[in-house]
Formats: C-alpha cells, sequence, structure tokens
C-alpha cells in the first residue's frame, strides 16, 4: 500500500450530492493480461479497445450498502484503434 492520502469526489448515493471524500491510494498488480476487446462495425472496420488502470484509491469510512465492500475510485487510461478486419 502506498499509503499516500488524497481527496476525492464522490457522488453520494443517498442525496446525490457532490462531495469530497478522503482517499488513500491502494497499491496494486494486474492478475491477468490487459488484452483489447475487439468489436466488428457495421461498416466492416474493426474497433479495438481496452482500460489500463493507472490508480486505485480507497475512500475512507465508505461502505457499499449492497456488497457491504469498500469503496474505490479508480483512475484509467482508455485505448483505442480502428483499423479492417484481417
Amino acid at each position: 500500500m502506498t499509503n499516500i492520502r488524497v481527496k476525492v469526489p464522490y457522488l453520494n448515493p443517498v442525496t446525490g450530492a457532490q462531495e469530497t471524500r478522503d482517499g488513500i491510494e491502494v497499491g496494486f498488480k494486474p492478475i491477468t493480461p490487459e488484452t483489447f476487446m475487439e468489436y466488428e462495425l457495421e461498416d466492416g472496420s474493426v474497433l479495438k479497445m481496452r482500460q489500463t488502470v493507472q490508480k486505485v484509491i480507497k475512500i475512507e469510512g465508505e461502505v457499499n450498502p449492497n456488497t457491504n465492500m469498500p469503496v474505490y475510485v479508480v483512475q484509467a487510461q482508455g485505448n483505442m484503434s480502428v483499423g479492417k478486419k484481417e
């Protein structure tokens, strides 16, 4: 765990209000390879997309009421390419 404290925007699920919460950056490592999802478009092109996680922040004191699990904020970078069907 990196133990870096940060402030994060948080949409309160009860009130719907935009708030700020304290969070802690959480270290992580990939378990499976990051792969592209591929979609064939109507025009015959192929769209390839993937998300790469950059940062994970655990919001202190917040628990998802449906799962009883901690609430996390994930910063990710999207990668996309469009090409012809091979």
